[in-house]
């Protein structure tokens, strides 16, 4: 293997260490944070962040900077540090007009010294984007122990709820139906944006001998309409469980 290649799997190493404060290349360069993650909304100003290098070697280097994303700007792109100096290394992105997650990673190539090979530090900023006003999201509906119950066999089915937008919601209503008719009106506590509960269980049992056959459940969020969302029609769930009586 050659000292080029193992630098390079070194510094990856590196870098991607999960929980790292900072990432290191053999010595040669530290760079702080090795990761940046941040969460804004939809439509705002991403918000200007800077990584900090140091040469923590013993002659200067020359490194160039470069990312994978046309979304991002880097300044400088290349640079010189002698023995023990540092640089700041700006990075800055217009709004994000979608919701989603945004990743960019950032390649700091170090070339210095003639006994020295060129070496490489990967690090990432991250940009997770929501919607800019309160949305109220139903994802999914689970039944334990499975979508197919015995009757008189107590059973739960789970709504995993979350808050995709970036203003707290407030409390809401929440509104279960069992084949279109209402079973359970609560109000549910407020979701900060971004979060999520999956706490909010039914627990049902089927009678024996009356309940054989197909039931559609379904989670209702907000029916009356007390929430400004960015987007209503992601506020339900269905789920059919069938149940089987011997």
């Amino acid at each position: 293997m050659s000292r080029t290649v193992l630098w390079f799997m070194l510094a990856l190493a590196v870098a991607e260490l999960p929980g790292m404060p900072s990432a290191e290349s053999a010595g040669r360069l530290k760079i702080t944070p090795a990761r940046t993650e941040v969460t804004i909304a939809s439509g705002e100003p991403a918000p200007t962040g800077s990584y900090k290098v140091k040469n923590t070697s013993g002659q200067t280097v020359s490194v160039t900077v470069q990312d994978n994303v046309s979304w991002l700007s880097l300044t400088p792109t290349s640079f010189t540090l002698s023995s023990g100096a540092t640089q700041t290394v700006t990075y800055s992105t217009s709004a994000f007009s979608s919701s989603g997650t945004y990743t960019a990673k950032i390649l700091f190539i170090i070339a210095g010294g003639t006994n020295s090979p060129t070496s490489q530090i990967l690090v990432k900023v991250i940009y997770k984007v929501v919607g800019s006003k309160t949305d109220l999201v139903v994802d999914n509906l689970t039944a334990s122990p499975s979508a197919t119950v015995a009757c008189g066999t107590p059973f739960t089915v789970t709504a995993s709820i979350r808050n995709a937008g970036a203003k707290p919601s407030g409390p809401f209503r929440i509104t279960w139906f069992q084949n279109g008719s209402v079973f359970y009106r609560g109000t549910h506590p407020s979701l900060a944006g971004g979060a999520v509960s999956k706490d909010y269980t039914r627990v049902l049992n089927f009678k024996k001998g009356k309940s054989r056959g197909t039931y559609i459940f379904q989670v209702a969020l907000d029916a009356n309409n007390a929430v400004a969302e960015s987007n209503d029609s992601n506020n339900s769930y269905s789920k059919t469980i069938g149940v089987s009586c011997p």
